[in-house]
């Protein structure tokens, strides 16, 4: 069961990461200190399921996006 949680966050968050450089055009370094700043990367490696598995990668890359916008505004 662990095994088939860790695969699918896995996925999530590579596909995350691929969705933020190639269709957000996103640098990749930048896209991710935010994404640890935003809150989200804590709230994913706790395993959080709205992370984890309730959302896309581009869904997530989104959401983060949006999170991060309001902590520089």
């Amino acid at each position: 069961m662990h095994a088939l949680y860790l695969h699918n966050a896995q996925c999530v968050l590579g596909d995350m990461l691929h969705f933020a450089v190639y269709d957000l055009k996103q640098n990749l370094e930048i896209f991710y200190r935010a994404f640890i700043r935003s809150g989200i990367a804590t709230r994913f490696g706790a395993g959080e399921p709205k992370y984890t598995v309730g959302m896309s990668g581009a869904e997530m890359a989104t959401d983060h996006l949006s999170i991060f916008r309001n902590i520089d505004e």
